[in-house]
């Protein structure tokens, strides 16, 4: 008898998980199905709403469910972590079917999980009961694998790769027990057994990683080469992994309801009598009521650990979260839904590489004579990594802050020599530029890309090297903004804006004066900027010609790599400011600066003691204000003209106005929409005296 653990034999079992439509249930079938070798398992009479996929975060299992959470006949699969590298597509075919693609080289292996309703469904109501209803639900079934399968059932599938082993000695009518067989894996690919290991956090043994620091051997090769770099990076990946502590999980459930279960498991094969099998329900009624009192227990555990140490709840409801989603469907272009790797991959190509595409030529003007920048002192350096937050994720090459802060006798100084002939020479080494990122969902339709927010997780070393950078030009910059704009200053929040918004209604109240004030939103502003409007813009406003060479350099090479599928898609970025950089915003800033200072708006606005106020800016939140309709609507036109010239565009959709008189105002044909109130920054601003809104949303009761 071969075992599944052998290269090119795969496991793969069925099961009937009766209604598996909650956490508790979930985490009590993945502590049933340790110790058992189960490649693929698929399961049947699901009841997990919605179609999609989960990473499991209390085992190594993937979790594919295919569902609409009106009926008991969902289907799904879950995929342990020897066979996740092949999973090419899952598709859920029908309410009762759904498939699971592996792709070994060429060949592909096609398991599908059919759920035939028994004689007793009630699925559909009591019709079904009828052996007519239930002959054509049978048929129906029958008909969707004939036309994947045909109707002769592939007799040209070439060498017959099953045993005739199964788990237990049940085969078939096993009253939901789990069924498994061995098969052999088409093709030549071989799959490589990993142990599942419980998942565990590290931490880092601060003096063993400062002694592995202190006995590395010092970089020798230029720190402006991708050898040096690499260098740097491999001492300090050594010394982590050297001082590397294992803190393992606490466990979801106590030992008291694992013991539990394992009578269960006992009591399972005992029930020859009616009384075996009352005692049996009872008893596993009671094994479901202590997992969920340990999944809630487990929960407050997290909080007042977060409380304790001085954690948010983000980390908390990270934790406590089943699994993590992956995207395994979008739709393309031409509104076709795809599923398997080579397909999403393209689709998220296509979408971004559109986005970041340059859409406006913008000619940068090189400066007559290039002042040559100071040298970045240490103590910038060291004071820059001082004010860098803990516990951010890692980039591509897995320096985490806190390495840096620990090893800052050793490696400031080498992170200073490299950041130092990273300006002289205006180069970076090859690859820290990169950023891998992660695709997010908001919320709305799944299948449309637009509704998933891409997290760039960028260098930690790169990020010290921009912050040290931004501490250099954030004076320059600052001294350049006007009071209207409050977005990213020292000594500026959104209070100044919305006091300045709420006077400004109230002198509208108490004079009886008109009043117009509109809400611009730009369509993705910090994605669609054009870089060379960027350089220009921090150019004229007094950046050394040296740090924006150094810039430049940056923007040309970094790529941006997906993770799709656990196969990373590169994308060229062409324009927009990067997502995740510190200096980011403070280039967005100054490029929207450059913007208007394009028009001519002295004469505009309302005059407040012998002032214009025309505009309140907070980073790319703009509020537009007039006394009267015309005026408005040319300030509107000349700001969006201006806009476009540097790749800015308003979406007129989202674009907002209030008003204390009746009035008409279009961007490029379409009409802006009037609206009473408005959430400006987190407030709500109304025109008319009405708090109730406000204070219904803030009620605890």
């Amino acid at each position: 008898m071969f075992q599944p653990k052998e290269a090119g034999r795969l496991a793969i079992g069925t099961l009937n998980v009766r209604r598996l439509s909650s956490t508790d249930r979930l985490v009590e079938l993945q502590q049933e199905l340790r110790g058992i070798n189960i490649d693929v398992l698929a399961l049947t009479e699901l009841r997990w709403r919605g179609t999609g996929c989960l990473d499991l975060s209390d085992s190594e299992f993937r979790f594919y469910h295919a569902d609409d959470s009106q009926d008991v006949s969902g289907t799904g699969f879950l995929d342990s972590r020897r066979t996740q590298p092949f999973v090419e597509a899952f598709n859920k075919m029908t309410p009762r079917i759904s498939k699971l693609d592996l792709k070994f080289g060429r060949q592909v292996l096609r398991l599908y999980a059919v759920y035939a309703p028994p004689t007793t469904s009630t699925s559909r109501g009591a019709e079904d009961d009828d052996e007519e209803d239930a002959e054509e639900d049978y048929e129906s079934l029958l008909e969707t694998l004939r036309s994947e399968l045909g109707r002769t059932g592939c007799p040209l599938t070439g060498a017959r790769r099953t045993s005739a082993t199964a788990l237990g000695s049940h085969n078939a009518c096993s009253d939901h027990r789990l069924v498994r067989a061995i098969i052999q894996t088409p093709g030549r690919e071989a799959l490589h057994h990993e142990e599942k290991k419980p998942k565990e956090r590290h931490r880092l043994n601060r003096d063993l990683y400062r002694m592995a620091l202190n006995i590395a051997p010092p970089v020798s090769a230029s720190p402006t080469t991708s050898s040096g770099y690499a260098n740097l990076a491999k001492i300090i990946h050594e010394a982590a992994e050297f001082a590397r502590e294992d803190v393992r999980r606490e466990p979801r459930l106590s030992p008291n309801t694992e013991d539990l279960l394992k009578q269960r498991r006992v009591l399972k094969n005992r029930r020859s009598t009616a009384t075996d099998r009352i005692a049996f329900t009872e008893f596993n009624k009671m094994v479901r009521r202590e997992i969920r009192k340990d999944l809630v227990k487990h929960h407050q555990r997290l909080v007042e650990e977060a409380v304790e140490s001085n954690r948010g709840l983000r980390t908390v409801r990270r934790e406590a979260a089943t699994g993590r989603r992956r995207l395994i469907r979008l739709r393309d272009n031409d509104g076709n839904v795809c599923t398997t790797t080579t397909d999403l991959q393209r689709t998220v190509k296509d979408f971004y590489e559109t986005l970041y595409s340059s859409t406006v030529r913008v000619e940068f003007n090189e400066p007559e004579s290039a002042d040559e920048c100071p040298v970045l002192l240490q103590s910038e350096v060291e004071e820059a990594l001082r004010k860098m937050k803990n516990r951010t994720a890692p980039g591509i090459d897995n320096i985490t802050v806190e390495m840096m802060k620990l090893g800052k006798d050793v490696l400031v100084p080498e992170l200073t020599k490299l950041f130092n002939a990273c300006l002289q020479t205006s180069s970076m080494p090859k690859k820290m530029g990169d950023s891998s990122t992660i695709l997010l969902f908001k919320k709305d339709d799944p299948l449309d890309l637009q509704n998933y927010r891409p997290i760039s997780l960028l260098s930690c070393v790169y990020k010290l090297l921009t912050k040290v950078l931004n501490q250099r030009i954030e004076r320059v910059l600052d001294s350049e903004q006007p009071v209207e704009q409050a977005g990213f200053r020292k000594n500026f929040s959104t209070t100044d804006h919305l006091h300045a918004v709420n006077e400004l209604v109230e002198r509208s109240r108490e004079y009886r004066l008109p009043l117009f004030i509109l809400f611009v939103d730009y369509e993705k502003a910090f994605d669609s900027v054009e870089t060379n409007a960027v350089w220009n813009a921090i150019q004229q406003q007094g950046v050394p010609a040296q740090i924006i060479k150094l810039l430049q350099k940056i923007y040309s090479e970094a790529r941006s790599l997906i993770n799709i599928a656990d196969r990373l898609v590169p994308i060229e970025i062409r324009r927009g400011v990067r997502q995740g950089d510190t200096i980011s915003p403070k280039l967005f800033t100054a490029t929207l600066e450059h913007v208007f200072r394009q028009l001519q708006w002295d004469d505009v606005g309302i005059n407040i003691n012998g002032s214009r106020l025309s505009n309140l800016r907070f980073a790319d939140d703009v509020a537009l204000i007039a006394d009267n309709a015309q005026e408005l609507q040319k300030m509107l036109d000349e700001l969006d003209e201006a806009s476009r010239r540097f790749g800015l565009k308003i979406n007129a959709r989202k674009t907002k106005m209030m008003t204390t008189e009746e009035a008409t105002i279009l961007l490029n044909g379409r009409e802006i929409d009037q609206v009473e109130f408005f959430i400006y920054l987190g407030q709500e601003v109304r025109l008319l005296r009405d708090h109730s809104r406000e204070i219904n949303s803030t009620r605890t009761f």
